[in-house]
């Protein structure tokens, strides 16, 4: 009995089998997978995807005052909303911000078609 007992503590301590789980029948109604989340009403999701370039409307409006192309700060609003841009809110900040390389691309987007009414 002793030299069993010692064979089981050198070899380490002993094993149970574990108790059998009881059959649970699959859930007839099974969770649904979690929909990715969206921009909602123009306003950025999470904070992983947030760009390192925001500035607020009236920062960039202030910068576009000094290009040959000015643009009113509201009418850049609206129009960035209409084209689907992503708003963002950061948390302790007043004032919604844009990502500045967006807010350029529809800038230059109005800039070209601009210049194509006129030469058409």
């Amino acid at each position: 009995m002793k030299a069993q007992a010692r064979a089981d503590t050198a070899a380490g301590p002993r094993r149970t089998i574990p108790a059998p789980v009881p059959h649970q029948p699959p859930d007839p109604y099974p969770a649904a997978e979690p929909e990715p989340r969206t921009a909602a009403a123009g306003v950025a999701a999470g904070p992983a995807a947030r760009p390192t370039d925001l500035v607020t409307w009236a920062q960039f409006a202030e910068e576009m005052k000094r290009t040959p192309h000015p643009v009113d700060r509201r009418k850049l609003q609206r129009l960035f909303r209409e084209a689907g841009g992503r708003v963002w809110v950061v948390p302790g900040q007043r004032g919604e911000r844009v990502s500045r390389s967006d807010a350029l691309e529809l800038h230059r987007d109005l800039v070209l078609a601009r210049e194509q009414a006129v030469v058409a």
